[in-house]
């Protein structure tokens, strides 16, 4: 009997503290890790995305414009998400009816924690970060190091931009982690756009597949053509309107059916429709190779680019630095903001063109009547500066 009443005080025991723990983990809630900024369909919205590894009802966005004490909140949408044999839960907030040149503050909260941040909402003049291929073949220090000194060259930048090639093996969430924990400090604050780069469509044994980590991570401008959508989009920031592609139409082949001619048509339909001041383009690969032959998406949209007055296309997948100039329109390869440096010029193309021992990054200032973009090693030496004049 004594034995009897030992054993059930025993299991009385592990009973109680088991609930204990699951109220403590409950109380606990998630975890908002990874905050991030995607870009809206103008300067007036944006989405801010987190992500869990359990789900907590309470956690939600609040935020205020500086200098006001009412607060207002927003409660997110939360989807499971499953890639591969990972599973995560991402939380996306919604701002819209933001005022041009205004400073706010936010924190995502689920009533235990409260961190402020801050965010500029662009006007006329404002300064974007330009990163590309940043994946890296080891652990992540290298990219670390690059969005560290791009953050203290331009701490007051409003918008981040990145051309592809984010990761090198899109299907790693080591990668994908490794990746946002040397941007968050900037995603914190900037508002981004993202552009789906070949290396994203990588398995881990590197074989083609759809970039579901990328797509499942960053919540782009929804896309009326169901095909395109999560893959190009576009979106006016300031007085720019950015249109951005997917040149892995050799990559996606398997899966997806005349995909640079779908974007053609797109494409042209985006910049008919724009009224903005300056219209770029983004897209992963040139328009030209190195040699200065025209890539097959480069003879599709480069009469597009034309016809409707982009000033500036800018892409990566090089890793080298080049830039060229057809009528009015600047066409740059940005570089390489990862480890994969020292790859050779080749030559034969026309304008610039640089080899990157160092990791770079850019920096364009949007003004009114001018882009400013400059080309910046990690040491912070400038490799290349060039002023983009209004036609008016």
């Amino acid at each position: 009997m004594i034995e009897n009443r030992s054993v059930w005080g025993i299991i009385l025991v592990v009973a109680v503290c088991g609930m204990l723990c699951m109220y403590a983990f409950a109380d606990a809630g998630g975890e908002a890790r990874f905050v991030r900024q995607m870009v809206g369909r103008d300067e007036t919205m944006r989405t801010f995305v987190w992500q869990s590894d359990v789900l907590d009802e309470r956690m939600r966005l609040v935020y205020r414009r500086c200098g006001e004490d009412s607060l207002g909140e927003v409660y997110p949408t939360v989807e499971r998400c499953a890639v591969g044999d990972d599973t995560f839960f991402r939380y996306r907030a919604e701002l819209n009816g933001l005022v041009r040149g205004a400073e706010y503050e936010y924190a995502v909260t689920n009533d235990r924690t409260d961190v402020w941040h801050r965010f500029h909402v662009a006007d006329s003049r404002y300064t974007a970060l330009i990163f590309t291929d940043s994946q890296c073949g080891g652990d992540y220090h290298v990219w670390h190091e690059v969005v560290r000194t791009a953050k203290k060259e331009a701490a007051s930048a409003d918008l981040c931009l990145h051309l592809g090639d984010l990761v090198d093996c899109g299907a790693s969430r080591y990668q994908w982690e490794s990746w946002l924990t040397g941007v968050e400090e900037i995603l914190l604050s900037c508002v981004f756009a993202p552009t789906v780069g070949n290396h994203e469509d990588y398995t881990t044994d590197w074989q083609m597949t759809l970039p579901q980590w990328y797509r499942a991570l960053f919540p782009v401008v929804k896309n009326d053509d169901g095909e395109l959508d999560g893959y190009v989009y576009s979106f006016d920031y300031g007085d720019v309107h950015y249109a951005v592609l997917d040149t892995q139409a050799e990559e996606l082949s398997a899966w997806k059916d005349d995909w640079a001619a779908r974007q053609t048509a797109w494409l042209e339909h985006d910049l008919a429709q724009s009224g903005a001041r300056w219209k770029v383009v983004m897209c992963h690969k040139p328009f030209y190779e190195m040699d200065g032959t025209l890539t097959e998406h480069g003879k599709a949209w480069l009469p597009v680019c034309r016809k409707y007055g982009v000033r500036l296309v800018l892409s990566g997948h090089h890793h080298i630095y080049g830039r060229k100039v057809e009528g009015d329109m600047t066409i740059v390869t940005a570089g390489v903001s990862g480890d994969g440096t020292g790859y050779e010029v080749q030559g034969g193309g026309r304008g610039v063109q640089k080899r990157c021992d160092v990791p770079t990054y850019m920096m364009m200032t949007v003004m009114h009547d001018a882009l400013r973009l400059r080309a910046i090693q990690a040491d912070g030496a400038v490799i290349d500066e060039v002023t983009i004049s209004s036609q008016e």
